[in-house]
């Protein structure tokens, strides 16, 4: 019934790579300025708002973006990478929503509130669903030195 050389289902599809606490770090801070990014393309190339009116409005994605940020200064900050990642396609619909689908006459838009309440919701699951993504592809952090003794 069973086979003596059947492969070990257990091990992952790739190699593992174990990544440093700097990589890590690295790759969280790209992601979070990739978001940065994406709001600036939303509030300079659709809404023409000048630098100052930028990093005051910078305060409306710090709320869907704050487990990123909080997320960043632990031991596992590929956690705040997934979590960057997982809010940035609603910065891309608020942006197709804007600039990009015709104008269908009404009010202002309101493309933002879904971006900020279902935005943070989406960053929070991701920040620990993701990771679990990364892991079976193999990307796992390196052990600490407290964790290595």
């Amino acid at each position: 019934m069973f086979r003596r050389n059947q492969p070990d289902r257990s091990a992952p599809r790739w190699p593992r790579r174990a990544v440093s606490l700097r990589t890590a770090r690295r790759a969280a801070a790209l992601g979070v300025l990739g978001v940065v990014a994406l709001q600036a393309l939303n509030s300079f190339g659709c809404a023409h708002q000048s630098l100052g009116q930028f990093f005051v409005l910078l305060i409306w994605i710090s709320w869907p973006m704050a487990p990123a940020l909080i997320l960043f200064w632990t031991s596992n900050p590929l956690r705040s990478l997934a979590a960057s990642l997982s809010f940035a396609p609603w910065l891309v619909l608020a942006y197709s929503v804007e600039c990009v689908a015709p104008y269908s006459s009404g009010g202002a838009s309101m493309i933002y509130v879904p971006v900020i309440v279902l935005g943070f919701f989406t960053s929070l699951v991701g920040a620990f669903v993701l990771p679990w993504l990364f892991k079976w592809v193999g990307w796992d952090m390196e052990p600490s030195a407290a964790q290595r003794q």
